[in-house]
């Protein structure tokens, strides 16, 4: 494996954790070849640009308010990860 082969090193690990992050649109070709390819990938906060991969539907920026305590989400059950999970908003912190 040569260090000019980042999927080559990607794939010598069973699981990649990335961090928060905005990614490139080369470096999100790496991350979804590294899955296409049999890759477990966690993400924190998934680039837009990768959101499908985790089934997931970019709709814009997050309105939090870290001053305010409540923040609430809901999860669309009909479809893909969200089925079977409750469809009442969920508190976090």
């Amino acid at each position: 494996m040569r260090a000019s082969d980042p999927l080559a090193y990607l794939e010598a690990f069973d699981l990649v954790l990335l961090a928060e992050s905005s990614l490139l649109p080369d470096q999100q070709q790496l991350v979804r070849s590294y899955v296409a390819g049999g890759g477990n990938l966690i993400a924190m906060r998934p680039d837009p640009g990768l959101a499908d991969l985790f089934g997931l539907t970019y709709v814009g920026e997050r309105t939090e308010q870290p001053t305010h305590p409540l923040q609430f989400f809901v999860l669309d059950t009909a479809n893909g990860p969200g089925i079977g999970i409750t469809s009442v908003s969920l508190q976090y912190h």
